[in-house]
């Protein structure tokens, strides 16, 4: 109604306000260091050395690779799959600027409330209890997609979507926290992080290139299928780190 600029000042006023209410309203953060770490000595400190054996470790632990892939697929899926491809798709297919954006926003809805869902199942009955039912729901979210040609069907694979999304992040990311060397969980964060940012960066590219070249059902159908082999991977070849069956066997 308003043309294609008149988000992006909205959204830029938005950003404006936050950021005036985060400098009135937010107090800085301080690192508070407990008592009995202010006294221990210098000798106790990680050396270099053991810095390294720390960090070898991390990066050979099997959660470090196939949850970070997991988690790489699941941006890629999020900004090259529904935020880039799906949008195109969908307009080829004849839906509206308004449609699209009602397509695109409702999945927010539902994964709002799965993410701090898979939150409570992933501590309770463990970081992997969520991830075959969130690739599960992404795939006939992505297969809905392609097939459908309502805006009914247009919307429930965005629900699905969404549903799927909220189940995968928190154990994800949950599973790094667990494998963190002490004192290494800043560094170790970071790469979870590193994992995300390359999905970002590679799966509007990657999948727009195989849209191009071979149609964007070919480019979602790959999308489905690296997140569907990366889950895989997670369940079969990684520890388990938490829920009651961990506590249970410590």
């Amino acid at each position: 109604h308003m043309g294609l600029r008149s988000p992006l000042y909205s959204q830029a006023i938005l950003i404006i306000v936050a950021l005036g209410l985060l400098i009135k309203f937010v107090p800085e953060p301080r690192i508070l260091v407990p008592p009995n770490l202010q006294t221990q000595s210098q000798s106790n400190l990680p050396t270099p050395n053991r810095g390294k054996g720390n960090l070898k470790n991390l990066l050979l632990n099997p959660a470090f690779t196939f949850v970070g892939l997991f988690s790489l697929m699941i941006v890629a899926n999020r900004q090259g799959g529904r935020f880039s491809i799906m949008p195109l798709f969908a307009e080829a297919k004849g839906f509206r600027s308004g449609q699209i954006g009602a397509f695109i926003s409702i999945t927010h809805l539902p994964q709002f409330f799965t993410t701090m869902a898979a939150g409570l199942l992933s501590d309770r009955f463990g970081r992997k209890s969520t991830i075959l039912p969130a690739v599960i729901l992404v795939s006939i979210g992505i297969l809905t997609f392609i097939k459908g040609d309502s805006f009914s069907l247009l919307l429930l694979s965005g629900v699905l979507l969404g549903l799927g999304e909220g189940l995968a992040g928190p154990p994800s990311l949950t599973f790094f926290a667990d494998i963190a060397p002490p004192g290494f969980e800043g560094i170790t964060m970071g790469l979870y992080r590193t994992f995300g940012g390359v999905g970002s960066l590679l799966g509007a590219v990657v999948l727009g290139g195989i849209a191009d070249m071979g149609g964007f059902s070919w480019s979602l159908i790959v999308d489905g299928a690296l997140l569907v082999a990366s889950g895989i991977s997670v369940m079969l070849l990684v520890k388990e780190t938490g829920g009651r069956h961990t506590e249970t066997n410590s």
